[in-house]
């Protein structure tokens, strides 16, 4: 038996133009402070749409590491058995559970400052449990 298994937390938010009125690192909440509504503190951008940029003139990273989507909770679980049938005749039994758990996995929240849901996940990602059956006969 063997077991294949990673971690990872989630991808940094890109901002693009986004200005900022504050230090960005009050923009990351806690676990315990990030809700569907309010996944990070959008009281640090500008929000006002007249004072936007027009073009990306500035050089600050589009990107900030404190602030991050959601990470991908997957489990992907598949059981392999060999038969052998005679001595050069095998059938194998494979058994794949995608998304063995079931778990919906949040999309993004939305990084656009002059939108009404900046800072809000709406959507999530990913798939459904998939289960397969296969049979393989091996000569």
């Amino acid at each position: 038996m063997q077991a294949v298994w990673q971690n990872n937390t989630g991808a940094p938010l890109g901002f693009g133009n986004a200005l900022l009125v504050d230090d960005i690192r009050k923009a990351a909440l806690s676990g315990s402070e990030q809700t569907l509504d309010r996944w990070f503190d959008t009281s640090v951008f500008n929000v006002v749409p007249g004072q936007q940029l027009v073009s990306n003139r500035v050089t600050l990273s589009p990107r900030f590491s404190g602030v991050r989507r959601a990470s991908v909770d997957n489990w992907d679980i598949s059981a392999v058995k060999l038969f052998r049938i005679r001595e050069s005749l095998r059938l194998q039994f494979r058994a794949e559970y995608l998304n063995a758990m079931n778990h919906s996995n949040l999309a993004a929240p939305n990084t656009a400052p002059t939108n009404t849901l900046f800072g809000k996940i709406t959507a999530t990602d990913g798939f459904p449990r998939y289960i397969h059956f296969g049979l393989k006969l091996i000569f």
